[in-house]
């Protein structure tokens, strides 16, 4: 009996030692996934980190000259004259930054010259400007008064971006968008009418197949 009992306790301890052993992994497992966890969080604060100061400006000021020519296609000169004031007041915060970068934004003075043609265009266009409403009757002849004053002080770049356009990544894959959407249009426009004639053609055969039988 002495024996029995020596070995039931010698398995006692064998199962109390292998408890242990697992707890310790499992203690080790817990650790390395905090770890990693951490590891993980420390990393996305670092890519969150490597966005500078220019960085940050600049996307704000081209979310601002995208809303603007979104506004430009619905001649919508309220929300133009709004939102491009509010663009204006970004540029002057961060002046100087933009001094230290060597000038104001390319897709600035792009929009500057956008806004110029549209102006001029429907400045002759008398039909149009009678069906503004009030508001944006209003805000186009504010712009009509400030913004060739505005330009005034990017003449030069201005002259230059006409001489040479250039357009960065994000305003060609904004125009590819636009240029996709007008195809799609007319794609369906073209589908409709083809559609049309077979329904035509369709209608045309069931009366001489009628006239026939007759």
């Amino acid at each position: 009996s002495r024996f029995w009992a020596g070995a039931s306790s010698g398995s006692d301890g064998s199962d109390s030692d292998s408890d242990s052993a697992s707890s310790g992994d499992e203690k080790a497992k817990a650790k390395a996934d905090r770890w990693a966890v951490d590891s993980d969080s420390e990393s996305e604060e670092e890519e969150r980190k490597v966005v500078s100061a220019k960085d940050k400006a600049w996307i704000d000021m081209e979310s601002d000259v995208k809303a603007v020519r979104n506004y430009m296609k619905n001649n919508d000169w309220a929300q133009i004259q709004e939102t491009f004031d509010a663009l204006n007041r970004k540029i002057e915060k961060q002046a100087n930054l933009i001094a230290k970068e060597g000038g104001v934004p390319k897709f600035y003075i792009r929009i500057l010259a956008e806004l110029e043609d549209l102006l001029a265009e429907q400045l002759k266009d008398k039909a149009l400007q009678k069906k503004f409403n009030k508001a944006n009757g209003r805000a186009f002849n504010r712009m009509k008064l400030n913004l060739r004053k505005h330009n005034a002080k990017y003449e030069a770049e201005i002259k230059a971006f006409r001489e040479n356009p250039e357009v960065s990544e994000d305003e060609a894959g904004e125009e590819e968008d636009s240029d996709s959407e007008e195809d799609s249009e007319d794609e369906s426009d073209s589908n409709s009418d083809s559609d049309s004639d077979s329904d035509s053609d369709s209608d045309s055969s069931s009366d001489s197949d009628s006239d026939a039988s007759e």
